[in-house]
C-alpha cells in the first residue's frame, strides 16, 4: 500500500490498524478481506467497504479518489 504517510513507523502503526479494522468489518459483515477489496457490488461488502473508506478518510490525508484506488 503506497500511502502518504512520511513517517515509516506511522505507515506501519497505519497499516496494522486498517488490517484491523477490515478484520471487525469482515466479522461484523460476515465477509472476507478479499471482498472488501475487491469489485463487487453485494450489499453487505459495499456497506463494509464504505465503513473502511470513512475511516482511512478520517486518518488520512488522501484524497477520496486516492481511497478509492485502495479500497
Amino acid at each position: 500500500m503506497n500511502l502518504t504517510i512520511k513517517n515509516h513507523n506511522m505507515m506501519h502503526t497505519f497499516e496494522k490498524n486498517m488490517k484491523l479494522v477490515i478484520a471487525e468489518l469482515c466479522e461484523y459483515y460476515g465477509t472476507t478481506t478479499e471482498e472488501i477489496l475487491s469489485k463487487t457490488r453485494k450489499r453487505t461488502v459495499t456497506d463494509a467497504r464504505f465503513i473502511l473508506a470513512l475511516w482511512v478518510k478520517k486518518n488520512t490525508t488522501l484524497s477520496l479518489t486516492e481511497i478509492g484506488k485502495i479500497v
